[in-house]
């Protein structure tokens, strides 16, 4: 098979929605093994997945299918990798099935709790035959994190094999890359200025965003009218897009300013001084034209290795107002994540809980009507704002979109949506249980104003 593999993360949903949004809206290269799993018609994409797209933790190249799996076929894959010399570690992942694995065809001595370390300790007894030294690297959450992969050396001096489930035969796939989490961590946990209030959105899911609004196009010009702490604006430079961040709050502007020097001075390959203001002519130069004759001493940002340079401009601007300094139709696309509302405790009243939310909608509907005309006709909008879980309490704004010149668009076709659920407005949730306030995601395109 010529088949990538892809495994997601937490939230599959809007793995997927990133996953087929980057594939150009397209569904001709997607297969789906199970909720926890896709293949990708594309023997390449196994070996740089992770790195593209924040909904995938693992990726890898489709090795085997089988009606059932044993500990023979798994070690007569893991031979082929053995070596004379040193110590060979492997490890195995399940994905699709119960964690009791009762579903398994396998050998009787390995059904029951606890099949996963079960096979892997028989697939070990084989492999010792041979007078290899061998370790089974186990977790005891049972399948390996990307950080288990790392730190265990499967990529490079081992092996992990990924036993994915599909409707009436088991694909094993070699692990190939993982998750960069080390520098996901150091991009939300490292960064000079990091505010609880404007700095909450998660580096993984605004690169998410912006992978999905930019739909696999690099030299996009990006804008976030919430910037915040610069978490929308570091992860859309980082994927080669030129970007635009306003905000209020003067000290969210100064903690942009903060962590894109501290992300830039990180990043050898990029020569960068960051303006301080942006000019109503920006947009008329296109793309990426028309910037440094109108501010002066206004560089760009070198990609050495993407071979394209980025522009990155941040101001002080209230979102209503933007129309005095971006022209109309100026930028490729918008993500940002729109005031989430106070903090909450979880003791609050539904009365409460409604008041918060009509106090949102209002600004939320002058935010929607002073964005639509800054964005180009074909470009996308990808926002963030509250879903009150307790409650069931989504924003009315939604209601109003198509007056306010918007449309929202599914992510991905209705077909995918046994495996991957979207909300009753056919839009994707994020959160986890236990959290008072989730995230619905928007896909928005332009329309005519009603």
């Amino acid at each position: 098979m010529n088949h990538s593999f892809l495994i997601f993360g937490r939230e599959p949903s809007v793995s997927f929605a990133e996953l087929y949004q980057h594939l150009g809206q397209t569904s001709q290269k997607i297969s789906v093994a199970n909720r926890e799993a896709v293949l990708v018609d594309d023997p390449e994409f196994g070996h740089t997945a992770p790195d593209i797209l924040a909904g995938v933790v693992k990726s890898g190249l489709i090795v085997k299918t089988a009606p059932s799996l044993s500990a023979e076929i798994l070690a007569s894959i893991l031979e082929l990798h053995l070596k004379k010399e040193g110590k060979f570690n492997f490890g195995l992942s399940f994905y699709g099935f119960s964690t009791s694995l009762q579903t398994l065809t396998l050998p009787s001595p390995l059904k029951g709790e606890g099949n996963l370390k079960r096979l892997g300790l028989e697939v070990k007894k084989i492999l010792k035959q041979s007078g290899a030294s061998v370790r089974l690297v186990e977790s005891r959450s049972g399948n390996l994190s990307s950080a288990d992969v790392v730190k265990n050396r499967l990529l490079d001096k081992g092996v992990e094999l990924c036993l994915l489930k599909a409707k009436d035969e088991f694909l094993i796939g070699q692990t190939l890359a993982v998750q960069p989490f080390e520098e996901y961590s150091e991009r939300d946990y490292g960064r000079p200025a990091r505010d609880s209030r404007s700095g909450m959105l998660p580096p993984k899911l605004a690169k998410a965003m912006v992978n999905i609004a930019s739909r696999g196009n690099r030299g996009l010009k990006i804008l976030d009218p919430f910037c915040g702490s610069g978490t929308v604006l570091q992860e859309s430079l980082l994927l080669g897009c030129n970007v635009i961040g306003t905000d209020i709050e003067a000290r969210a502007i100064a903690d942009s300013k903060k962590n894109l020097e501290w992300l830039l001075n990180r990043h050898s390959e990029i020569k960068y001084v960051i303006p301080t203001e942006v000019r109503r002519s920006f947009s008329e130069g296109g793309r990426s034209g028309g910037i440094s004759s109108v501010v002066q001493g206004i560089p760009r940002l070198r990609f050495a290795s993407l071979g394209m340079t980025s522009n990155v401009h941040i101001e002080k601007c209230d979102v209503r107002q933007l129309g005095n300094i971006l022209s109309k139709n100026s930028v490729d696309a918008i993500v940002s994540e729109f005031d989430l509302g106070p903090p909450l405790s979880g003791k609050e009243s539904e009365g409460k809980i409604k008041s918060i939310v009509s106090s949102l909608n209002d600004f939320y509907l002058a935010a929607l009507h002073a964005l639509q005309p800054i964005l180009k006709d074909a470009g996308q909008a990808v926002l963030a704002w509250p879903y009150f879980k307790k409650f069931d309490l989504f924003i009315p704004a939604f209601d109003e979109l198509e007056q306010l010149g918007w449309q929202a668009e599914a992510p991905y076709p209705e077909s995918f949506e046994k495996d991957f659920p979207l909300s009753r407005r056919n839009t994707l949730l994020y959160g986890r249980q236990g959290q008072y306030v989730w995230r619905e995601i928007l896909i928005l395109k332009k329309t005519d104003r009603g």
